[in-house]
């Protein structure tokens, strides 16, 4: 950062917010997209997939973070057609 840049007037977490709800975008290969047209298909689909996980902490080769599927989800034949 250049030496010139004056923060000595600056407001730390001026536009934090601690409750905001925070969507990223998940891009899918064309041969994928054209199976799911919409947000709500791509969330059904892995909400279905969500009972096959594994319920013992997954840890992640590409970051440092554990993941753990303990709480389990209930699911029925009807809401994964």
């Amino acid at each position: 950062m250049k030496k010139e840049y004056d923060f000595s007037k600056g407001e730390r977490a001026k536009f934090y917010r601690f409750d905001a709800e925070i969507n990223l975008p998940i891009y899918l290969k064309p041969d994928v997209r054209k199976y799911f047209h919409d947000a709500e298909s791509v969330n059904k689909a892995l909400g279905c997939l969500l009972p096959l996980l594994p319920t013992k902490t997954i840890k992640s080769k590409t970051k440092k973070t554990e993941f753990s599927s303990n709480k389990p989800i209930k699911r029925t034949a009807d809401s994964c057609r």
